[in-house]
């Protein structure tokens, strides 16, 4: 029987190694750090833009975006708005700024052979309506 959990799941959840420290592992730092960037940058950049931030190293702030029509205006425009962000303390030492297109996620669907249901025959359909009038006999006045 396994007793340790695999590495992924330990790294995610930090040193403790259980649900309660979970908000504290490395992973999880890291992922509410870029989100905060991301919430810095896109009050400083044009609101259209819609990117995420997914690194922060060495100078370069990498942001993803499932528009590729933004992606090309971060590519273009990167220059002045490397100086833009620049301005603020958090983003001092950017030097450039890298894009990359995601496509969003599509979701499928799924034909499971299911039919529109037939119409009730006219046996089902007398059937039924007896039964409502007798509800409605039924219910007080």
């Amino acid at each position: 029987m396994r007793t340790s959990q695999p590495k992924h799941v330990s790294v995610l959840m930090g040193e403790a190694g259980n649900l309660s420290s979970f908000a504290i592992g490395p992973a999880a730092k890291k992922y509410v750090y870029h989100q905060q960037l991301t919430t810095l940058a896109k009050t400083i950049l044009p609101k259209e833009l819609d990117f995420y931030v997914v690194a922060w190293q060495g100078g370069q702030l990498t942001v993803s975006t499932t528009s590729t029509t933004f992606a090309s205006q971060l590519r273009y425009m990167q220059q002045h708005y490397v100086a833009l962000l620049k301005a603020q303390k958090e983003f001092n030492s950017l030097l450039r700024i890298k894009t990359f297109y995601m496509p969003p996620l599509q979701s499928s669907t799924v034909n499971y052979g299911l039919t529109k249901p037939k119409a009730l025959s006219a046996f089902a359909q007398q059937q039924l309506m007896m039964i409502k009038q007798a509800l409605d006999n039924s219910k007080p006045s």
